[in-house]
């Protein structure tokens, strides 16, 4: 083990980070680069009826899909917010980054993850979010490392860390199949409404 690249760092998330990681998280899913398409496309069409046709006309279905794309960053911070209030995640927690891995220290918890039980680590301009599944991560909040602590992570990371491949293509398929049943049945829900 070389002690020379040792790295250690004391971490108390705020609420803000939280927020950051949550919608980081959001809009890195294939998913919603679909549903912000397909929003896209009928924000288009939208303005199109509004211009020729006047609000009434809009279908109640595009309504409710606007309604829903709002919904969704409201929801994702909310969520975040709520999930500030858990007692482990306000503690003040120790990384000690070394060639073994991570080594993790609370007041209710130690561990040591090993760099290839991570998933992937993604680094943003404010965070580095060290994957342990595809929904788990521990947040490094950048503020909380000074830029040589940073190179040395980012060295550290990329000798160690192994991104594992992501079972893609089944999964988007999926995705995008349940999305387009929703869509279709709500479609459909409301043209049977409207068409009384």
């Amino acid at each position: 083990m070389n002690h020379t690249r040792d790295i250690s760092v004391e971490v108390k998330l705020t609420s803000k980070d939280l927020v950051q990681f949550n919608f980081g998280y959001l809009f890195r899913k294939s998913a919603m680069a679909i549903l912000l398409t397909v929003t896209f496309i009928i924000l288009v069409s939208w303005i199109s009826i509004i211009s020729n046709q006047g609000y009434f006309s809009v279908p109640g279905v595009v309504w409710f899909w606007l309604l829903f794309m709002i919904l969704i960053p409201i929801v994702t911070y909310r969520s975040a917010k709520k999930s500030y209030n858990n007692k482990f995640i306000q503690e003040t927690k120790s990384y000690e980054f070394s060639e073994e891995g991570i080594r993790l220290a609370s007041e209710s918890m130690s561990a040591l993850i090993k760099w290839n039980d991570l998933r992937q680590v993604i680094t943003t301009k404010n965070a580095m979010y060290f994957f342990i599944t595809d929904r788990s991560a521990q947040i490094l909040p950048l503020r909380c490392v000074t830029e040589a602590q940073k190179n040395s992570l980012l060295s550290l990371i990329k000798e160690k860390v192994v991104h594992k491949k992501k079972r893609f293509g089944v999964l988007v398929l999926i995705m995008i199949f349940i999305y387009l049943m929703i869509f279709l049945v709500t479609v459909g829900v409301f043209q049977y409404i409207s068409a009384d």
